[in-house]
């Protein structure tokens, strides 16, 4: 790489280092008030926000009201299994039908946070009573994402400039509807099964395992599983440690956060994938556990991530029509500066 090639990276890795840090403003405030422990679903609207807005920030919009729009439907059909796997089902096949614009990874991505909400308890806030009444556990959720998005979009749109956008890279639609099935059926199987056997755990992580791993191709997808399974060990030991050095509350959500922005450059940057799931996870523990209780937190992570492992390899190897790594065509598409 060149002197000028080399100093053009990092100057774009600087600007979207110092974006992410800007964007997380909110999350820092939240994270200082009463409503801390629901500082995570912040993170839901950003994350697509962040991805679709070098594509235009009409893509971002529909991003982060589709991501939210999503959360609050997770929080309505938490109760019911078979309403869960519905949903589930309903994510996988719109996932596929995206892939055929080449937005299937942004899709995925985004679907990937609110599904972990699915098997967990409803929403609550300790110390705010009237959050757990009438229509606000769905709003509650559904504001926070839409306020990290909004938030983000804003910001984006004024300083991320000269960020280049990955180009879209399409599927044919035989692939598309291959992966799309593949997903369905392995989404709304696990979202059963999960919902039924482990309501109010973090089982939901099954999901987002299934999303962000399952590729089109069958070889794709056992490396992304492996990268996903050592980065996840990794980033859980690492907040483990921390927590047992720094058993402070405050210090464990602030780390967390850190985390977390750290995990969406890495993602922007396009960083190898086991280091984004290294700090993702880091800061997805660090976020959800008090100094105590870090290890439990880890352990379910872990044992979903296996879930979704053994999952997604047997059907790799009973319907390997769905995922067999075959050559299928890309079309890059760019995005339409005219039209942004």
């Amino acid at each position: 790489m060149s002197q000028p090639d080399r100093r053009g990276m990092l100057s774009t890795t600087a600007q979207v280092a110092g974006l992410v840090a800007v964007v997380s403003v909110p999350a820092a405030v939240v994270a200082l008030t009463p409503l801390a422990p629901a500082v995570a679903l912040l993170f839901v609207g950003v994350v697509p926000a962040f991805l679709a807005l070098p594509h235009g920030r009409r893509a971002a919009v529909v991003g982060v009201i589709a991501t939210s729009a999503l959360v609050g439907a997770v929080e309505l059909v938490k109760p019911w299994p078979l309403a869960a796997a519905a949903l589930m089902v309903l994510v996988g096949v719109v996932v596929g039908a995206t892939a055929a614009r080449g937005w299937q990874n942004t899709a995925a991505i985004s679907a990937g946070w609110p599904a972990t909400l699915l098997i967990a308890a409803p929403f609550r806030v300790e110390g705010l009573a009237w959050l757990a009444d009438g229509p606000w556990p769905v709003l509650a959720p559904i504001g926070l994402s839409l306020l990290g998005g909004a938030w983000t979009i804003l910001i984006g749109s004024l300083f991320l400039t000269g960020v280049p956008a990955s180009p879209l890279e399409a599927l044919d639609g035989r692939t598309a509807a291959r992966y799309g099935a593949g997903l369905a059926f392995l989404l709304g199987l696990a979202a059963y099964l999960t919902a039924t056997w482990f309501p109010g755990t973090m089982a939901g992580w099954v999901l987002l395992t299934i999303l962000v791993t399952v590729r089109p191709g069958a070889s794709e997808t056992k490396r992304r599983l492996l990268a996903r399974s050592a980065g996840t060990i990794a980033g859980g030991t690492a907040a483990a440690l921390l927590a047992l050095v720094l058993p402070i509350p405050m210090i464990l959500v602030l780390a967390g956060l850190v985390a977390m922005i750290v995990s969406i450059a890495i993602q922007l940057r396009g960083v190898h994938y086991a280091w984004y799931v290294t700090v993702l996870t880091a800061g997805v523990v660090l976020l959800n556990a008090r100094g105590e209780n870090v290890l439990p937190v880890e352990l379910q992570r872990v044992g979903s991530t296996a879930l979704g492992a053994v999952l997604i390899v047997a059907l790799i190897l009973v319907a390997e029509t769905a995922l067999r790594a075959r050559p299928f065509r890309l079309n890059h598409r760019r995005p339409d500066i005219r039209r942004q």
